[in-house]
């Protein structure tokens, strides 16, 4: 080992140096320098690998809905183009009901025979109407799916109350009767016959010929093309809210319950003018008389005598146009415009549209024989479905 001293090398393990004398320090072993071994990146929690794969599968499966949601809606005509024709409907209310009678032609009323009727579908009125929200609510004159003897013997529009409804059902069913069991008599009798029957009945029952409803309703049936398949089976609507003679605004709310996604006129706050050119479209009369062979042959519901094409374009309305002749206030303020737009029964309802196709009014009446016809601004129809929190902002939206 050496010496620190003098640098002679002396045998291992001596103390002293053979050369000089001085002790020799053993020297501290140098510290072992080692590489630390290599450590392999921690890897992740099998939790974690799990929710990435997760979010993955979830991603595809929102795709795949989105594409399964974008097929059934496109077959379901949700992206149809949104037209003044695709959201006019014709609208027909009708009466059905039950009705426990005694036989009207038996000798003595306490001994005749008691029968039950049904009646289906009798008709009241009709006219024309437009859809104004996706989700089912739909415009029409009030008069349309006003009380009909009403309208038309004191020309005012009141809503059919229960009694009325009734007496309605009433009559049907004694004709619908007579109809079956004894149609000599029905030849020989006037409908004020029948009316002073059922009024008898009425007026004092158990003592006459007793006629009992025993279930009653108005039936509101809604057809067109937003409808398909209307002519076989139409939706059903019901009465929200509606005008009368005496406010002087014919306009009635009505609401399909079943859910819908529909095509919706936008109505304009824009105020008629004179000299403005307007388009009405609707459901008159004479429209369905070019088509007198079909319903000569069958039941409106039958629809077996024509073909679905032939229906679309039997139920697709018709265009009219025209000029704002002039502003016709009423004595109680209410604003209505006059055209000379060709309009006929049957076009009550209809909506009445700018050149761009906004909703500036509805159909309401005519001088008959005429060229007068008059609409209601959609100032009214605004009123009313604000009152009844009805949403007008519509708009498909995929987000």
């Amino acid at each position: 080992m050496k010496c620190q001293n003098c640098g002679e090398e002396n045998p291992e393990g001596a103390t002293f140096c053979r050369n000089c004398g001085s002790e020799i320090t053993k020297a501290e072993p140098k510290p072992e320098v080692t590489t630390p071994p290599r450590q392999e990146p921690e890897k992740p929690p099998e939790k974690e690998k799990s929710n990435k794969k997760l979010f993955l599968v979830v991603g595809v499966v929102v795709i795949l809905i989105a594409a399964i949601g974008i097929y059934y809606a496109s077959t379901q005509n949700f992206f149809a183009p949104v037209t003044p024709q695709n959201a006019t409907v014709l609208v027909v209310s009708t009466a059905s009901g039950s009705v426990k009678m005694n036989d009207p032609t038996a000798g003595d009323p306490r001994t005749a025979a008691v029968y039950d009727v049904q009646v289906e579908d009798i008709p009241l009125g009709g006219g024309s109407g437009f859809i104004i929200s996706k989700d089912g609510y739909i415009v029409t004159a009030a008069h349309v799916v006003s009380d009909p003897i009403t309208l038309e013997k004191e020309n005012k529009i009141v809503k059919i109350d229960e009694a009325k409804l009734k007496t309605y059902v009433k009559k049907a069913a004694l004709i619908a009767w007579l109809k079956q069991y004894n149609p000599t008599v029905l030849d020989q009798v006037t409908e004020a016959d029948i009316d002073q029957y059922v009024q008898a009945s009425e007026s004092f029952p158990g003592l006459y010929r007793d006629i009992n409803v025993t279930s009653s309703s108005q039936n509101i049936y809604i057809y067109g093309p937003a409808f398909p398949d209307s002519i076989n089976s139409p939706p059903v609507a019901r009465i929200v809210d509606m005008g009368d003679s005496n406010s002087e605004v014919d306009v009635a709310l009505l609401k399909l319950d079943a859910k819908q996604n529909l095509p919706v006129l936008k109505l304009s706050t824009n105020k008629p003018k004179v000299g403005d050119q307007v388009r009405i479209y609707g459901y008159p009369d004479s429209q369905f008389g070019f088509y007198a062979d079909v319903f000569y042959k069958m039941d409106i519901k039958g629809a077996k005598a024509a073909s679905k094409d032939l229906w679309n374009s039997i139920l697709t309305a018709t265009l009219t146009s025209g000029t704002v002749s002039a502003e016709r206030p009423t004595q109680k303020g209410v604003i209505y415009f006059q055209t000379d737009a060709t309009l006929d029964k049957g076009s009550s309802g209809s909506p009445v549209t700018d050149p761009n196709g906004n909703v500036i009014g509805m159909a309401t009446m005519g001088i008959e024989g005429k060229n007068y016809n008059f609409f209601i601004s959609s100032d009214y129809i605004i009123q009313m479905a604000k009152k009844n929190q009805v949403p007008l902002d519509e708009g498909f939206k995929l987000f």
